[in-house]
């Protein structure tokens, strides 16, 4: 621990404060929730478990195959669940796989409504489902021309993913709670 210093270990953990920020999107549903309050602490908690549950898994995952092994797994939560076997349940993974599948879905979606939302709010566009259909084909063709395989992503990730997610998900929010700060200075 601590062995080539703490820049490393605040380094290493950009990358969980950038997914951490994409939960940002969560908060375009809040005016469609009627009981704010009661929202607002289920996505603290939600965070909260998420990021601890998070931290969990990395220290089965670094106690069961080591740091030798971990770093080169591209998904280090399904080799543990191939690893483990429980007594009464075998195969961990396809129940693994199931909910990542799952949840990945409901993340496409929720990601979805809120670009088509935010969209039409920008033009001034009455109704938002005008524009699922060409969204719809112009997100699948840009995910097949950008994305080209998986080492591309992982470049991706890895270099430019930190910079983008803080810029949408801490700077823009940041910048929005200042006009409205300032808005609200400036009717008083």
């Amino acid at each position: 621990m601590f062995e080539r210093g703490a820049y490393l270990i605040i380094k290493g953990n950009f990358s969980i404060i950038s997914y951490t920020l994409e939960t940002v999107i969560l908060l375009f549903l809040f005016p469609y929730i009627a009981q704010k309050e009661k929202a607002n602490q289920a996505y603290i908690k939600g965070i909260t478990a998420g990021l601890f549950l998070l931290i969990i898994i990395s220290i089965f995952a670094l106690a069961v195959s080591g740091f030798a092994v971990l770093k080169m797994q591209l998904y280090p939560s399904y080799m543990l669940g191939q690893t483990l076997q429980l007594s009464f349940f075998n195969h961990i993974e396809v129940v693994m796989a199931i909910i990542w599948f799952i949840s990945l879905f409901f993340k496409v979606v929720i990601c979805f409504f809120v670009l088509t939302q935010g969209l039409s709010e920008l033009l001034k566009i009455q109704e938002y489902k005008v524009l699922t259909f060409p969204l719809g084909m112009l997100i699948f063709a840009c995910s097949i021309l950008f994305v080209s395989n998986n080492t591309y992503l992982g470049n991706f990730i890895s270099s430019t993913w930190i910079s983008y997610s803080i810029t949408y998900g801490f700077l823009f929010p940041l910048c929005l709670l200042i006009l409205s700060w300032g808005r609200s200075k400036l009717h008083n």
